[in-house]
C-alpha cells in the first residue's frame, strides 16, 4: 500500500512544532480527528491518509467525566491501540472534558484534576503497549470543552494548571489547544479567551438535535451565518473542523431517545419497514434493527447528512470571513464508512476551496 506496517503496535515519530500562537499551515494538506475507543488505522485508512498527504490527526485518548456518586471526576473510556499509524503523521492527544465537571468541581480539586489528566496521557504516551520510539513524544495536546461563561473560569484554570504540571514538561510538549464554538468567537470578549496557544473552530453541531422541528442540527448554512464576525480581531491563531459525518435523530412520542450514526437517506428509503413522510423524516412502521440498534413501529428518524455541496459553500463562507486565511483545515472524522462518501477527491476539492 506504499505504508510500511509498523512492527509494534504503536510506532510513532513526531515532529517538532514552534510554541508561537500562530500555526504554519500544511498548504492543502487536511487534518483529521480520531474519535473512536480503538484506534485501528487500517490499510483503506492508511493509503486514504497518504492519498491526502495528511500530517496531523487529533486523536481522542479519553474523556473526563463527573461520577456524582464519588462526588469526583475521572477519564473514561481510554483509547486502546489496534494497528499503528504511519510514522510521518503527528498524533495530538485530545481529551474530552464534559461542561457537568466543569459545573460540579471545587476550584480547589482542579489542580490535583489537571495532574491527573497529564499523568494519564504520560502513561499512555510511554507504556509498552504504545511503544513509543521517540523521547520527544508530542509537541501539543488538545482540550475538547463546551464550556460556557459559568464555567470558564474552572475551564481556564485547568488549562493552565495542565501547563505549569510536570508531565506537561516531561512531555516536552510546547502547546495546548483547545475547541471553540462559533458563539465564543462572536462574543468572545463576554464568553472569554482560554489560555491556550491556538483554537480549532467547530462548524458542527450548530443547532438543536433534540428540537423536534430542526432541520439539520449537524449544518446550518443559515445558523452558521449569523455567527460569521469577529473572526478578524479574535485574538488566537485558529484553524476550522468541518463535519463529514451523518446519523439519525430518533424520536418516540415527540422526544429525542436516541443517535444512529452513519445513517442515510438512501439507506432508509431502501428500507421496506419504513415510510418516508418527508424530506429527511422517516417512521418505522413495525420493529426492526436499522444499523444495530432496535426501533420501535411508530419511532420517527430525521436522517442528517452534510452534501459536498454544503461544504463547498460553508469553506467559501469561512474564507470571506477570515481575512487573512491562515488556518488548516480539519475533518471530523476518520472512519471507513465516511471514506466511502468523501474520497480523496471530494476531500481535495473541499482543500482547493480554501486559498
Amino acid at each position: 500500500m506504499g505504508i510500511s506496517k509498523p512492527t509494534s503496535l504503536f510506532l510513532i515519530t513526531f515532529l517538532l512544532f514552534s510554541a508561537c500562537t500562530k500555526d504554519s499551515t500544511d498548504g492543502k494538506k487536511p487534518r483529521f480527528y480520531h474519535w473512536k475507543t480503538f484506534l485501528d488505522i487500517s490499510e483503506k485508512k492508511q493509503e486514504y491518509l497518504k492519498l491526502l498527504q495528511v500530517k496531523k490527526i487529533y486523536v481522542r485518548f479519553f474523556d473526563v467525566k463527573w461520577v456524582e456518586q464519588n462526588k469526583k471526576a475521572y477519564p473514561f473510556a481510554t483509547i486502546q491501540v489496534k494497528n499503528g499509524i504511519d510514522t510521518s503523521i503527528q498524533i495530538v492527544p485530545t481529551v474530552y472534558i464534559t461542561n457537568k465537571t466543569l459545573i460540579n468541581i471545587t476550584e480547589s480539586a482542579i489542580p490535583d484534576l489537571a495532574k491527573e489528566i497529564m499523568h494519564k496521557i504520560y502513561r499512555l504516551c510511554s507504556s509498552d503497549f504504545y511503544k513509543h520510539t521517540n523521547s520527544e513524544i508530542f509537541s501539543e495536546i488538545q482540550f475538547d470543552c463546551d464550556w460556557t461563561i459559568s464555567t470558564k473560569e474552572k475551564y481556564f484554570t485547568l488549562i493552565q494548571e495542565s501547563r505549569k504540571n510536570e508531565y506537561f514538561s516531561k512531555l516536552n510538549l510546547s502547546r495546548i489547544s483547545s475547541t471553540i464554538r462559533l458563539h465564543q468567537v462572536k462574543y468572545f470578549e463576554k464568553t472569554g479567551i482560554p489560555p491556550v496557544d491556538r483554537a480549532m473552530l467547530m462548524f458542527y453541531n450548530v443547532g438543536k438535535v433534540s428540537d423536534k422541528n430542526t432541520e439539520n442540527s449537524i449544518l446550518d448554512l443559515e445558523i452558521v451565518k449569523k455567527y460569521l464576525t469577529n473572526f478578524d480581531d479574535y485574538p488566537l491563531g485558529y484553524d476550522i473542523a468541518l463535519p463529514l459525518f451523518s446519523w439519525g435523530v430518533v424520536f418516540r412520542d415527540g422526544h429525542i431517545v436516541k443517535l444512529i450514526n452513519n445513517l442515510s437517506t438512501k439507506t432508509l428509503k431502501e428500507h421496506s419497514k419504513f415510510k418516508h413522510i418527508e424530506k429527511n423524516r422517516f417512521k418505522a412502521s413495525e420493529n426492526n434493527y436499522i444499523n444495530k440498534s432496535f426501533l420501535y413501529k411508530g419511532d420517527e428518524i430525521r436522517v442528517e447528512e452534510v452534501n459536498q455541496e454544503k461544504l463547498i459553500e460553508l469553506v467559501k463562507l469561512i474564507s470571506d470571513a477570515a481575512n487573512n486565511n491562515n488556518f488548516n483545515i480539519c475533518f471530523y472524522h476518520l472512519d471507513e464508512k465516511i471514506i466511502d462518501n468523501y474520497d480523496s477527491d471530494k476531500i481535495l476539492e473541499l482543500i482547493s476551496v480554501h486559498p
